[in-house]
């Protein structure tokens, strides 16, 4: 116990200096690196997050427009802007000696809430006069416009009756030519919620045929 008192060996204060800056060389490495794997977690989770919500909106976006019906008279597509469609619906019911229901869907994008909303109002006689809406819907939440400016919606129509090319209708489609809408094309992005709104984003884009747009007509025309 003596000699263990009186042995003076231990470690120099260059020593431990030492020892002290390659504890922190070593630390700062482990820190950065952590850094990294929690920023490319959290990118990965925007994305995932995005290409859900993108995927999901532009499923119900689409199965909404297929539901375009030609109504008794005029065109199955109402209005058609850059932001919004409203469009004609007629769904048979469950008892057949009872008429159709008749109602107006109309998608619209809210730019300011990142949302695309389908308002359901219910119309009575011929033409048809609509009622107050009765069913609201979020089909999709996060969405902006791609690049900025690309509209949500735009319309096209065949160049003429017998080719298969198509041609864009400039939006908002005049009364005149609603008539004429053969597909809708849905664009957007979607964005990641994680780290940022942008960091993550998925762009959506879809070409829906309305199904009044007869696949098997030869002249390539919209039925109503």
């Amino acid at each position: 116990m003596t000699r263990l008192r009186d042995d003076e060996g231990g470690f120099t204060l260059v020593e431990l200096l030492v020892t002290i800056s390659v504890g922190m060389v070593v630390m700062t490495a482990i820190l950065g690196l952590l850094d990294t794997t929690l920023r490319s977690s959290a990118s990965s989770v925007g994305r995932t997050q995005a290409v859900r919500e993108g995927r999901g909106a532009i499923d119900r976006i689409g199965q909404e427009l297929r539901l375009a019906s030609c109504p008794d008279t005029g065109p199955a597509i109402l209005s058609a802007t850059a932001d919004s469609v409203s469009f004609h619906v007629s769904r048979p019911q469950s008892d057949p000696a009872l008429g159709d229901v008749v109602e107006r869907h109309t998608l619209s994008y809210d730019a300011a809430k990142g949302t695309v909303t389908l308002t359901v109002s219910p119309g009575t006689g011929v033409p048809p006069v609509w009622g107050a809406p009765t069913r609201t819907t979020v089909l999709g939440s996060g969405l902006s416009r791609t690049g900025g400016t690309t509209p949500i919606f735009r319309y096209l129509a065949y160049d003429e009756p017998t080719a298969s090319a198509t041609t864009p209708l400039a939006a908002p489609v005049a009364q005149g030519s609603l008539s004429s809408i053969a597909q809708v094309e849905v664009s957007f992005t979607a964005l990641g919620a994680y780290p940022s709104a942008q960091q993550g984003s998925s762009r959506f884009q879809s070409r829906i045929v309305l199904r009044t747009d007869d696949p098997s007509d030869e002249d390539n025309t919209p039925e109503c």
